[in-house]
């Protein structure tokens, strides 16, 4: 009985210490004010581009790497979206810059940083 409570406990332990989604290790985070201006700015050009006037202030940002050598990354962010002055929503978005890609998520998504890498290579892959 004891070593089956260990062998539980310890399946318990390893899927627990487990991570929940598997991430790209290539992904880096965006932590430089100038770049999370430079970042979060293409982000509103891309969110003009379709008629939204939107102000972002874009608390996690991340760059994930194409398969080339790094020529043509994508980046993605977790971001409060403000469309008038007084109401703000939390988005998740991704572009590839050198494709014009842009994806948006409005609802549905956890705010953490596996969820947007994984959110980023999978809608908006570097390279196109």
């Amino acid at each position: 009985m004891h070593h089956r409570f260990a062998s539980l406990l310890f399946a318990g332990l390893v899927l627990f210490t487990m991570p929940a989604i598997a991430v790209d290790p290539q992904a880096r985070d965006i932590s430089a004010p100038g770049e999370i201006n430079q970042r979060t700015g293409e982000f509103e050009r891309n969110l003009t581009d379709l008629g939204l006037s939107a102000r972002l202030k874009c608390s996690l940002l991340v760059e994930i790497p194409d398969d080339t050598g790094g020529r043509n990354p994508s980046f993605g962010g977790i971001c409060d979206m403000q469309l008038t002055s007084d109401r703000s929503t939390t988005i998740m978005l991704c572009n590839d810059t050198m494709v014009g890609r842009l994806t948006v998520k409005a609802h549905g998504f956890s705010v953490d940083r596996n969820a947007l890498v994984k959110f980023t290579a999978t809608n908006c892959p570097g390279g196109g």
